[in-house]
């Protein structure tokens, strides 16, 4: 059976925090609000004021921890004692995973307002969580996807550049992650997701580009930025939401390079997306893809200013010794995509320093510490 799980309500457009309150009035009349502090100052006003004139009671609360089960359950708590019939998530990746697990709790609709577009968490019937330490610990899984999502581009497109380019690359990696997997299939639900993400691919390594560094530069073109925007949370979200029990969805290496390697904490100053970009190369490495391949891949992250190489992601001392750490981890666990990585300790970390070569030998990647 296949089943499509995604939000009732996409609302992109410029101001469209402005424009909420109407549409959230009509899923509650008491909202429980969370974000950071971030998050916060640039919608807070704006959302508070949508509400108000809308009749909806609301109350805030911040917070900028990671999404763990300790954090979700007490904002359920704080959430159920306010009388709340939904719960907004307001920022980045990591306050929206926390307030969709909080609403799978208490079994409460949940309304997304993305402050970045760095990943799809806004639209994805999942969450990422972790530890108190930034470690991964589970993917988590909903029937439901939020019921509404608020990206207000005006918003997000003034968010540093960084967190564009980084949603970039981790959209990206639908294509390289699922690409790789026609060598063992070439099933109907594997072929559907695959040219979704063609259609990605082809935004970004396009136009994409261009309007991102037109953001860079401070140019802001709504129409524009909306595209980057719609392409790395709306695509990159609705690739996912396609679920079919006869034909399990496999990913590549780079997510789950990525989720055993959080016990790394060197690597925690670099975005989600910043990594995958990495991962998508020593994937690539993994998967013996081809040199012209592997040059393409470094080509796109380069780019888009992402990181090429170890140290620019913040590993510079034990290198040999962290690199087996994770590689063992990442053999001992099972991926949040459902298959065991067929490979060796020796030969992540080989394909890991190898990447970093082809990174060094590029030169990094150009203001990747500007960005």
């Amino acid at each position: 059976m296949t089943s499509i799980v995604s939000p009732k309500w996409y609302l992109s457009k410029p101001g469209a925090v402005r424009e909420a309150g109407a549409r959230i009035a009509g899923i509650a009349k008491r909202v429980y609000v969370v974000g950071g502090a971030t998050a916060q100052r640039v919608t807070r006003d704006a959302l508070a004021l949508s509400l108000r004139e809308s009749g909806v009671e609301f109350e805030f609360l911040t917070y900028d921890g990671y999404p763990t089960h300790e954090a979700a359950r007490d904002i359920r708590a704080r959430a159920e004692k306010f009388g709340a019939g939904a719960l907004i998530g307001a920022g980045g990746g990591r306050a929206l995973d926390v307030v969709k697990a909080a609403g799978f709790y208490a079994r409460l609709p949940v309304i997304t307002i993305p402050t970045t577009a760095a990943t799809c968490a806004a639209w994805a019937p999942c969450s990422i969580m972790y530890n108190d330490d930034g470690e991964f610990v589970e993917p988590l899984q909903y029937d439901d996807a939020p019921v509404l999502v608020v990206a207000d581009t005006d918003i997000i497109a003034r968010a540093p550049i960084r967190y564009i380019r980084s949603g970039a690359a981790d959209a990206l990696a639908r294509w390289y992650e699922q690409q790789s997997n026609l060598r063992a299939s070439d099933g109907f639900y594997l072929r559907w997701t695959l040219k979704q993400a063609e259609l990605i691919r082809e935004i970004l390594e396009g136009k994409g580009l261009e309007y991102i560094d037109e953001l860079a530069a401070g140019k802001y073109v709504p129409a524009h930025a909306r595209e980057v925007i719609d392409a790395n949370i709306l695509l990159t979200g609705f690739f996912v939401s396609p679920r079919n029990t006869e034909e399990p969805f496999a990913g590549g290496f780079a997510h789950p390079l990525y989720h055993t390697f959080t016990i790394l904490h060197d690597l925690h100053g670099a975005l989600h997306g910043e990594q995958i970009a990495f991962f998508l190369v020593v994937a690539g490495i993994l998967e013996g893809q081809s040199d012209g391949e592997l040059e393409a891949r470094l080509s796109i992250f380069s780019a888009l200013r992402q990181p090429l190489t170890l140290s620019e992601l913040g590993l510079t001392k034990d290198v040999d010794g962290k690199l087996l750490r994770g590689a063992r981890a990442l053999l001992d666990t099972v991926s949040a995509y459902g298959r065991r990585v067929d490979t060796t300790q020796e030969q992540i970390r080989s394909a890991i320093l190898e990447a970093d070569r082809l990174g060094r030998e590029r030169g990094g990647s150009p203001s990747v510490k500007a960005v």
